[in-house]
């Protein structure tokens, strides 16, 4: 990274993404919900240093007396750094991906969650609310309730896509139907395995 009239110049994508992390600056993106692209800023107030240098838009807020068309509610504006052509042209790849980039910008990661909320949970003691806890995770771990047939077998999420709120759970899937399916399959689950006493104690 260089810098130009004390404006950052970036090459490499890397520090990019940890630039706009460090000032808490999105890339502002356009674009159809499954194809977003990041593109040279439209209102520059300074023009380039360079043929090679772009400048790139910043996601804004509204300003008052200014209508923002975008259904999003937000606007861009040019930012205070530059990006190399060949940086640019990067961009534009790493942002199909969802990776630090796509995180680094306005175009949303669409994720679907399933909580599972346990009834009066915090009125059990301590020692129950383990329980339940080590439960929950039992039946959603345990491959023999997760038949190896059974289209929810590869529904179930990773480990780092699950948030234990205290009372329950939150799973997260990047499809609304991978996140019916485990829903449905869990709550079975449950309420076969309790009947059958195959739990410590009782879920609700």
């Amino acid at each position: 990274m260089e810098a130009i009239r004390s404006r950052p110049v970036f090459t490499n994508l890397q520090d990019l993404v940890n630039y706009c992390k460090e000032k808490n600056v999105l890339l502002f993106t356009a674009g159809y919900p499954h194809c977003h692209f990041i593109q040279p800023s439209s209102r520059p107030y300074e023009s380039p240093p360079s043929n090679d240098l772009i400048s790139l838009d910043v996601a804004r807020g509204p300003i008052a007396g200014i209508n923002i068309p975008d259904e999003r509610g937000i606007d861009g504006e040019q930012s205070q750094f530059w990006v190399t052509a060949e940086l640019r042209n990067e961009l534009q790849k790493e942002l199909t991906k969802e990776g630090d980039l796509r995180r680094a910008s306005t175009w949303p990661i669409i994720r679907s969650f399933v909580y599972v909320d346990v009834s009066d949970f915090s009125k059990h003691p301590a020692g129950q609310q383990a329980l339940i806890i080590n439960s929950l995770i039992a039946l959603v771990h345990n491959d023999r309730y997760w038949y190896p047939k059974h289209s929810a077998i590869t529904e179930r999420p990773p480990e780092a896509a699950e948030i234990c709120t205290g009372d329950g759970f939150i799973f997260v899937f990047e499809s609304p139907i991978a996140a019916a399916v485990f829903a449905a399959h869990l709550a079975q689950l449950i309420d076969v395995l309790v009947a059958m006493k195959r739990v410590p104690i009782e879920i609700q």
